[in-house]
């Protein structure tokens, strides 16, 4: 290709012209659909930008209760601790104080156990005591078997032998 001369300033301005009467209804119908769109970005990314700010300062909010939350389940946790804890106390503190009646109970039942022991022991050699006193012992009752019986092989009664003890027949 040859190089072409310069066009003088006219022949260019011509060109622009037949330019702009061929293609000119079309690029300013372009050009106000180009501006309509970038209007219309510009609102959409200004509408983003603010749910963005929104989103954000809900976020925060939320990071702010979430905290909030944390710090109030953190603080009831550690109350209901100490609660637990106290009745813990309070309930080792009764079992001892029930424990410590059950021993003293346990402590009173045994000593009128072996005062009740004691009590019988003392009866029971009371009723020994009498028993012996009371009746006769082996040596004399032997002796009046012994007695009995030569009566009875003598021929004798039994009323006449009571007789001869001085006992009423």
């Amino acid at each position: 290709m040859a190089q072409q001369p310069a066009q003088p300033p006219l022949q260019e301005e011509s060109v622009d012209r037949i330019r702009d009467i061929i293609f000119g209804p079309k690029m300013r119908d372009y050009e106000q659909r180009f501006e309509a769109l970038v209007r219309d970005l510009n609102r959409l990314q200004g509408e983003v930008d603010r749910l963005n700010e929104l989103i954000a300062t809900k976020d925060a909010a939320q990071g702010k209760q979430l905290q909030a939350a944390r710090q109030e389940t953190r603080q009831a946790n550690e109350s209901l601790q100490a609660a637990l804890k106290a009745e813990a106390a309070q309930l080792g503190s009764a079992l001892e104080d029930q424990d410590r009646g059950h021993k003293d109970a346990l402590q009173a039942m045994r000593q009128e156990l072996r005062a009740a022991d004691a009590d019988l022991r003392d009866e029971l050699r009371a009723v020994v005591q009498r028993l012996t006193e009371d009746k006769t012992d082996r040596s004399t009752l032997g002796e009046l078997f012994i007695e009995l019986g030569s009566h009875i092989k003598g021929g004798g009664s039994l009323s006449d032998l009571l007789q001869g003890l001085d006992l009423p027949s």
